[in-house]
């Protein structure tokens, strides 16, 4: 019996799209252009990426942005304007993708929470699990220049 293959049509892609600001490697503390988004989603980044996973300490946007470019997304909040329970309601959604997300706090932020992928941008002033969860399923994975594949996902919060 032969099958016949279909495509899911995944609609318009969640957040706001930003043209990219390419994939330049600089090395650490090296200066460059300001990037066009908070927090950024394209541009200058530092040669290794950061291992995913969730995180208690503020990584450098430029460490990040080279797990972007590896189709990962990444969650971040502002410390100062969520509580722990929301911060646990992010980690649980960050633990139940696992792979391809990393989450930090970011205290330049200009909106409690903030979803980042290669390109794209989801701000949002509070806790909404679907908008979350839609962006994460949309993009990780999908979205970014270079698919290479991370290695584990761990909580590196401290305990």
């Amino acid at each position: 019996m032969l099958y016949k293959k279909t495509r899911i049509k995944l609609g318009p892609p969640p957040g706001i799209f930003f043209k990219s600001q390419g994939q330049t490697h600089i090395k650490q503390n090296e200066d460059h252009p300001d990037y066009i988004s908070n927090p950024p989603a394209s541009g200058w980044h530092y040669d290794t990426p950061a291992k995913t996973g969730i995180y208690d300490k503020e990584l450098s946007d430029e460490q990040i942005i080279h797990n972007l470019e590896h189709q990962h997304v990444w969650l971040s909040y502002h410390p100062n304007k969520i509580d722990q329970e929301t911060i646990d309601k992010l980690a649980q959604i960050a633990s139940d993708f696992g792979s391809k997300i990393i989450m930090t706090p970011r205290s330049k932020n200009d909106s409690a929470i903030a979803l980042a992928a290669w390109e794209y941008l989801l701000k949002l002033d509070g806790f909404d699990d679907q908008q979350i969860r839609n962006f994460v399923k949309y993009h990780r994975g999908r979205t970014g220049p270079e698919n290479i594949p991370d290695f584990g996902f761990k909580d590196f919060r401290e305990k």
